[in-house]
């Protein structure tokens, strides 16, 4: 019988899942403000692998895309202001960079992450490729995540638009409180020309820029 590999030795670097090699300091939020702190489980966490789509390719003779493997959770947070708000995060252990070469150091974050998120929910961590099935003893089991903020500008329309992504998942303990951070989106709202000559915000009476929605 073959050997099976050992999933987390394949990484750069220690996949301990320690806050230190997996939290990023949060830059801001969407509608939750940056900086908060809220209480949060999972309620559904899978695996996607591609592979079907992958196989299918192969045997009609075309070339396969590339498909990266990875992990969705869906949380939600159970306490606080937001309570009820439910978060999505998607855990990339198969990162590619721009280029579309593997990103090993966002990898080794990545795969710290999900070895994180299974040791504060006590779920037995495989040596193997963990599956859906391993993860089902991830759910609803109360972490305290940090919520940060994406924004993105869509090149045809001029249009930004924000969302969520978890920056920290940190246990959670008897005496948390949550917190309700300040920093909320730069663009909220906005359009900007599509050439980029231009901007549709304008200036305000009290000579501050507002965009003119």
């Amino acid at each position: 019988m073959e050997q099976q590999q050992d999933f987390w030795a394949q990484f750069e670097g220690n996949v301990d899942g320690s806050a230190e090699a997996t939290n990023v300091e949060s830059m801001g939020f969407d509608s939750i403000p940056g900086g908060s702190l809220v209480p949060m489980l999972a309620s559904e966490a899978t695996f996607t692998d591609n592979q079907s789509a992958i196989d299918h390719a192969n045997q009609n003779g075309y070339q396969a895309p590339t498909f990266e493997k990875f992990y969705n959770f869906k949380w939600t947070v159970i306490g606080g202001d937001f309570e009820k708000r439910v978060i999505f995060q998607k855990v990339r252990p198969w990162k590619f960079d721009s280029k579309g070469q593997p990103d090993q150091k966002g990898r080794t974050r990545q795969a710290n992450m999900l070895r994180r998120i299974m040791l504060l929910t006590e779920c037995p961590i495989p040596t193997s490729v963990p599956q859906t099935s391993d993860l089902a003893a991830c759910l609803n089991k109360p972490v305290v995540g940090g919520v940060a903020l994406w924004e993105n500008k869509n090149a045809r329309t001029g249009e930004w638009s924000n969302g969520n992504w978890v920056s920290s998942i940190d246990p959670i303990g008897a005496d948390f409180e949550p917190v309700t951070g300040k920093v909320v989106p730069k663009h909220d709202g906005q359009i900007d020309d599509v050439d980029g000559t231009a901007s549709t915000v304008s200036t305000a009476a009290d000579g501050k820029k507002k965009p003119a929605w």
